[in-house]
């Protein structure tokens, strides 16, 4: 299996360089809280939301007044309440996705190039390296991506020199703004609930869905329906992951929650396993790289500046910490305590 571990920081932490702020986190913050409120609202969850095991009674941690518990037969990390059509039209449509889009949405054009060539290319070279490693023709292969957002992963795609491609996203604004970057019509809408039947019908090779999976009401079912596609042939996904980066959100509660917030549950090495190995797919390719260490910067540079530190002070830190934040990481990352993963995965099923 192709194995990779780390990524550098820097596009990222200049993209978000707003949540270095304190009025750039506070505005998450505020919309972080209105995602808790409607969560809060949703049906209990009583089974592991993979693999089905009842889940027990002592939560692993709990903040702001939910409990996330451990699976205890595939580790996975649950939050306490289910992911219903209303708590995800709230993030994702057009009416109620608000703020989170923010994170996805560049305006001009030069902003969305800078981000596929600093992100995105990045993921598109490694999804082409694992299908080269598996003897395949690129230039033959079609792709389709669920959950396209403004269109960076396709962009990237096509940078590489895909031909065939395709996306689709919930988003009405998002897939707008993605076709009048993209110059033509490669992205469609789609409601939350044709998902699993577009999975089931699509006509492509490889599909992507990066940072998806966590967010449908039914993952396991989701999958099937793609595993019950015999044209599919390959998977490319990116799932958030059980790390320090949640420990890290726990000891800072004023401060913007990257990774569990709308993130209701994480993957562990063990519950993607199941998942993959239930629904007819193998893992051949992965790459594990987080955010956790960019995590604990951020935190402690808002953190002094909530408190009324100087900016000397907070200079220092960025000074101390920035050029190390890589080192840190990757040691991380190879013992496969990422705050994301990336993995490729090849249909079994016939």
């Amino acid at each position: 299996m192709l194995s990779r571990y780390g990524k550098p920081s820097a596009p990222l932490l200049d993209a978000r360089a707003h949540l270095l702020t304190v009025a750039g986190n506070q505005a998450q913050v505020d919309r972080a809280r209105q995602i808790y409120d409607c969560y809060r609202a949703q049906p209990a969850r009583k089974r592991c939301k993979i693999c089905a095991a009842p889940l027990g009674d002592t939560p692993l941690l709990r903040k702001f007044s939910i409990s996330y518990y451990e699976c205890a037969t595939c580790s996975h990390i649950n939050g306490e309440f289910e992911d219903t059509s209303e708590f995800n039209e709230l993030l994702y449509t057009a009416e109620g996705a608000g703020v989170t889009n923010l994170h996805y949405r560049e305006e001009t054009r030069t902003a969305f190039e800078r981000r596929v060539d600093d992100i995105y290319v990045p993921k598109a070279q490694f999804l082409f390296d694992s299908l080269r490693d598996q003897g395949e023709e690129l230039a033959r292969l079609s792709h389709a991506e669920l959950g396209s957002g403004a269109g960076y992963f396709i962009a990237a795609l096509r940078k590489l020199g895909a031909a065939n491609v395709r996306g689709w996203d919930a988003s009405q604004s998002m897939v707008q703004l993605g076709n009048q970057m993209l110059g033509c019509g490669l992205l469609d809408p789609l409601a939350l609930d044709e998902l699993e039947n577009i999975a089931a019908t699509l006509a492509s090779d490889v599909v992507s869905m990066i940072f998806v999976l966590e967010h449908v009401a039914n993952p396991v079912r989701l999958m099937k329906a793609l595993s019950s596609n015999r044209n599919i042939r390959y998977l490319f996904l990116a799932v958030p992951t059980v790390s320090p980066a949640m420990f890290v959100e726990l000891a800072f509660p004023s401060i913007f929650e990257r990774h569990l917030s709308a993130h209701t549950h994480l993957f562990s090495d063990g519950s993607l396993d199941y998942l993959t190995e239930q629904t007819g797919f193998e893992r051949i390719a992965e790459w594990w790289f987080g955010a956790d260490v960019m995590d604990l910067f951020r935190s402690v540079i808002v953190r002094m500046r909530q408190d009324g530190h100087g900016e000397a002070t907070v200079k220092a830190w960025m000074t101390m910490m920035r050029p190390v934040i890589d080192d840190w990481q990757v040691a991380l990352d190879q013992r496969r305590l990422a705050s994301e993963v990336h993995v490729v995965l090849r249909r079994t099923s016939r």
